[in-house]
């Protein structure tokens, strides 16, 4: 197996008396490939690989565009000349309102006054009270919701908050009559009697995903909304007319040829509001989550439109998770849960959320100027990652203190006057 002096082997870069071929000799005699210059060699092929997929990826995205991605731009429908005089009028009332807002901004009444009531004023109530919910598991029935009680009257703006877990989309769900499984118990009442089969049609449901057609534009989607939501009696020309007072009401007015795949999720958000609303709720507007995804500055946006709805008469509950103690405020009324579906708190928040901060405070958790009061009482219950506040449940001092009484004398006193006024068939009789 040794080679002699004289032997050699007869592949490239063999040397005599070795049967062993260095890589480098034979890169070397037989490709003429100097092993040192290699890393220039290779840093021209790098080079050559980033340019050509860098080429590759600017011309994918300008021919190939992803429609289901967020865009930086909008991307506008082309006008139709009915669109541009509506859309015209918009802005010209937008301006006139804005120029009217600086001449008046400190004029109360004018403010009061200009708050015209693109949603219409219903005078019912929505109550619940002993609201159980059950569903089944290999392993029994498990409750998810136990004796949740509360109400929203029309022009308000109601929270429903509590920890992961506590049942703050499921209690949404079995208000609006969304659950085909499971066993509710309990008495959902408007006006203190039961639903009717049009309930559904009385509401509107926004849910967490915004779920549009990405190629229609806003007035579009609204106006689909619209014509296949509200009543056949209502004529073309009506729908249309309660569509542009949506849009301007959303102030959307800048983004009503705005196809829908090319929006914001704020912009989003508000054409999901916008599309229910189309359908004219008569009674409420549930909504999951409304804030999610957003930023500071749209999530205040978002509520702020909120707000403007509920002051204009249309009742609102919604699901809020984690929100500033700017947007704490700007609720009328809070439904708190923990963990099993139990009652925490029912009551109104106050300005400077002092009612709630009150109440906390005077059962032992007293919440600092400086801390966010809905960040407060979620740790005060246990919901957050320190210890619960007391040695007692918060369910139980609950429903021992006098805001759960004052909360079930007021239902009461809803179902009663509601019981006092004439049903609409009794009224059409008449």
């Amino acid at each position: 197996d040794v080679l002699g002096p004289n032997q050699a082997c007869t592949l490239f870069g063999a040397s005599s008396g070795s049967n062993i071929i260095p890589g480098k000799a034979y890169l070397k005699v037989g490709y003429n490939i100097d092993t040192a210059d290699l890393w220039r060699r290779n840093f021209v092929v790098l080079i050559g690989f980033m340019l050509a997929f860098q080429i590759t990826q600017i011309l994918a995205l300008e021919f190939y565009p992803q429609y289901g991605h967020n865009f930086s731009i909008r991307i506008f429908a082309r006008e139709s000349e009915e669109v541009k005089k509506r859309n015209a009028a918009l802005k010209e009332r937008k301006h006139q309102h804005t120029d009217d807002f600086e001449k008046n901004v400190d004029n109360d009444k004018y403010l009061v006054t200009q708050e015209k009531a693109a949603v219409q004023s219903h005078q019912k109530a929505f109550t619940w009270e002993n609201l159980n919910y059950h569903v089944p598991t290999p392993s029994g029935p498990r409750r998810l919701l136990h004796d949740v009680f509360g109400y929203v009257k029309p022009g308000t703006l109601t929270a429903l908050m509590g920890a992961s877990g506590a049942g703050k989309t499921t209690c949404l769900d079995v208000l609006a009559q969304r659950k085909n499984i499971g066993v509710v118990t309990g008495d959902i009442l408007v006006d203190g009697r039961p639903l009717n089969s049009d309930f559904a049609r009385g509401t509107a449901y926004a849910e967490q995903m915004d779920v549009h057609e990405g190629t229609a534009t806003v007035r579009e989607a609204m106006r689909f909304s619209a014509y296949l939501r509200q009543p056949a009696s209502v004529s073309i020309e009506e729908k249309d007319a309660y569509v542009e007072e949506i849009i301007e009401l959303l102030e959307l007015q800048d983004l009503t040829e705005a196809l829908v795949f090319s929006l914001n999720v704020e912009a989003r958000k508000r054409l999901t509001i916008g599309v229910e609303l189309a359908s004219k709720p008569e009674l409420l507007l549930f909504l999951d989550e409304p804030t999610s995804g957003l930023d500071a500055q749209s999530a205040w946006n978002l509520v702020r439109f909120l707000r403007k709805l509920a002051d204009q008469g249309q009742a609102i509950l919604c699901t809020i998770h984690q929100p500033s103690s700017l947007l704490f405020e700007s609720f009328d009324r809070l439904l708190l849960l923990e963990r099993g579906g139990e009652t925490v708190y029912f009551g109104d928040i106050g300005q400077d959320s002092r009612i709630i901060r009150d109440y906390f405070a005077r059962n032992g958790a007293v919440c600092p100027p400086n801390v966010n009061p809905a960040e407060h009482m979620l740790e005060a219950i246990g919901a957050g990652v320190t210890p619960r506040v007391g040695d007692r449940d918060w369910k139980d001092i609950w429903l021992d203190s006098p805001e759960c009484k004052q909360a079930m004398e007021e239902i009461q006193e809803i179902k009663e006057r509601g019981l006092a006024k004439p049903t609409q068939r009794q009224s059409c009789i008449n």
